[in-house]
């Protein structure tokens, strides 16, 4: 599916000005921000990244993580008829009940790279079924810190929630053995994410969905063609279509990192929203499909 320009049309945050005094936060003076099911404390002289605007981001990627779960499960239970030789397509119910009863043991593993505050990924866990465990990342050990007085504020356990102090790359490397791969993994960097493409094709899970936002949008769209290339393998033009352009770009970067793994990409959503592009797709490991990959890409000439 590709969404064109949308409106920003993100749930109203609702922001409290406060000094702390819970034992998440001793001694702590900022901000408690409410969004969606949690809550983070905001430290003041914004000393971790929050983007306020991207709550339409974080909204659409648990609709679409939650819709993922259940297509798993789907498959999933499909897969076990097939070896009773039973045809019968699963209800809503089996469906729903299968993500819920296996959460603990064959849940979602979703990495988040780039987390910050580490809001995203407590909203995942507490908003999206079927999570067995959420590694949340960052390299700042401020951000970390902040990740770890979050998860206690919203009384989670670290057992589901991994406050994980790394580089992003070295993280998903390092998950490259199909038994240490990620079901889902989420990439929202500040900019492109096109550095983090090959580790994450290689440590995503047969069939996992791969979330990537890019916030170069003035570099998508064609104002300086030499750094998009560079990025992306792509010269872009300016055109009526040129966030639609964009999509297809990074895309395009997707599959390019994923070919070489003998890995393809199946796009579920593409949005360009205000100023970034954030996509979904799914990546399975086939040879054969790989082998058509040319046939999804092609040159425009103007």
């Amino acid at each position: 599916m590709l969404l064109r320009r949308l409106p920003l049309l993100g749930r109203p945050l609702c922001i409290h000005r406060t000094i702390m005094t819970t034992p998440a936060s001793a001694d702590f003076e900022g901000e408690i921000i409410s969004e969606g099911r949690a809550k983070i404390l905001f430290p003041k002289g914004n000393q971790v990244f929050y983007n306020k605007v991207q709550v339409l981001n974080r909204d659409l990627s648990i609709a679409v993580i939650n819709q993922f779960a259940h297509e798993r499960a789907k498959e999933t239970i499909l897969k076990q008829r097939k070896r009773e030789k039973n045809d019968a397509v699963p209800t809503i119910d089996e469906v729903q009940a299968h993500v819920r009863d296996n959460a603990d043991t064959n849940g979602l593993k979703i990495f988040e790279a780039l987390a910050a505050s580490g809001l995203r990924s407590i909203r995942y866990l507490q908003e999206i079924e079927g999570v067995q465990s959420i590694l949340v990342n960052d390299l700042d050990p401020a951000a970390v810190i902040s990740i770890k007085r979050n998860i206690e504020y919203n009384q989670l356990s670290t057992d589901k929630l991994i406050p994980n102090e790394d580089d992003a790359t070295s993280v998903m490397y390092s998950h490259r053995k199909e038994a240490d791969n990620f079901d889902v993994i989420d990439l929202d960097p500040y900019g492109s994410a096109s550095i983090f493409l090959d580790g994450a094709v290689q440590a995503i899970a047969n069939g996992g969905l791969l979330c990537v936002t890019c916030t170069d949008m003035p570099v998508l769209c064609g104002k300086d063609p030499d750094v998009c290339f560079s990025r992306y393998g792509v010269v872009p033009y300016k055109s009526n279509y040129l966030h639609e352009n964009a999509l297809r770009m990074v895309l395009h970067s997707i599959e390019s990192a994923a070919v070489k793994y003998q890995k393809h990409i199946v796009p579920i959503i593409s949005c360009s929203i205000d100023f970034y592009v954030r996509v979904f797709v799914r990546v399975y490991k086939s040879p054969v499909n790989v082998k058509a990959s040319m046939t999804k890409q092609s040159y425009v000439y103007q």
